[in-house]
């Protein structure tokens, strides 16, 4: 309709209308983009939030999750600390010989991150990271994936070098089962406190279950962080 009467005044050389239905073309191609602008800036807003909730919810079941292994491992450290200290005493002291046949069991135990994020994953995978507007926190999620890639990495190293002292440790207790649990241990204490080879092969292990739980503490930080961050940014 305007492009009709837009070429009849042209040809009627009435160049006040062709200015006048110019104005109106071009006027109503702004407020076309305007608007288009503005439904993709609603929309972009509207996937950022929904992402952001994705996250933070993903990120405090990760966070509790982690932190339980945390809470575990301290236990854990704590029983074979008590029982390396039996052994190099060479007396049980307050332990009772369930828990340090218990000790015996524990030091083999280590635990990986395990707590992938999907919505970190799919952000970084469809080049959607950059539709989170906050800089900081867009930064802040990029390095949350790489520092747990490489805490992930450090765990498994610490879980080969306990793999490999087993064959040690194995050979000198059997557990027996009861029920449905691994929960007794068959073993000679005086034989084991004087057998220098397991108590060290011992040692190396707690160490190893020191460090596993250092990574873990890392990452459970490096998790809660980036919680926080996103709560405040939907305000929760």
């Amino acid at each position: 309709m305007i492009l009709q009467r837009l070429g009849r005044s042209i040809r009627k050389q009435d160049w006040f209308a062709v200015t006048i239905e110019l104005i109106v073309v071009v006027v109503g191609i702004f407020l076309g983009l305007q608007v288009t602008d503005w439904n993709d800036a609603r929309k972009a807003r509207a996937d950022e939030q929904l992402y952001l909730e994705r996250l933070y919810d993903e990120l405090v079941v990760a966070t509790d999750r982690l932190n339980g292994r945390v809470e575990s491992l301290i236990d854990w450290k704590a029983r074979c600390v008590e029982a390396l200290d039996a052994m190099n005493a060479g007396a049980l002291g307050e332990m009772t010989p369930d828990e340090f046949g218990t000790a015996l069991m524990l030091i083999q135990r280590n635990s990986l991150v395990d707590a992938d994020i999907p919505v970190i994953e799919e952000l970084i995978a469809t080049g959607s990271l950059a539709r989170i507007s906050n800089l900081d926190l867009r930064n802040q999620i990029a390095r949350a994936r790489l520092s747990t890639e490489s805490l992930g990495r450090y765990i498994e190293l610490v879980s080969a070098r306990t793999a490999s002292l087993l064959p040690i440790l194995h050979t000198r207790f059997q557990p027996t089962i009861e029920s449905t649990h691994l929960d007794r241990v068959r073993y000679d204490f005086d034989q084991l406190s004087s057998d220098s080879e397991f108590v060290n092969a011992y040692a190396n292990a707690l160490n190893m279950l020191s460090t596993n739980g250092w990574w873990l503490s890392l990452a459970l930080e490096e998790f809660r962080t980036l919680r926080d961050q996103v709560g405040a940014e939907i305000e929760r």
